[in-house]
């Protein structure tokens, strides 16, 4: 079933387990991006696109588990709203 939302086309269907392993994949990558920010041979530059990157998988992880219905992620931490 497709639907368009503000001309933008949605195909609806991903299924719950390929959203939880995308979740699985996302702190996955965001465990790495940890441990290579906490070597100390990481250069400064380089340390700032892993923060980068961590802080943009944070979004995408709180997004993924919103959805799957986590009862300790209410929307106002999705959208950034909480810290």
């Amino acid at each position: 079933m497709n639907r368009k939302i503000n001309g933008e086309e949605f195909a609806y269907d991903k299924t719950w387990s390929q959203i939880e392993t995308l979740l699985k994949k996302v702190e996955t990558r965001m465990n790495d991006i940890k441990i290579e920010i906490l070597k100390k041979n990481t250069r400064m530059s380089m340390r700032d696109q892993l923060l980068r990157d961590y802080k943009g998988l944070e979004g995408v992880s709180n997004a993924l588990r919103w959805t799957l219905g986590d009862v300790s992620m209410p929307v106002e931490e999705v959208l950034g709203l909480r810290r």
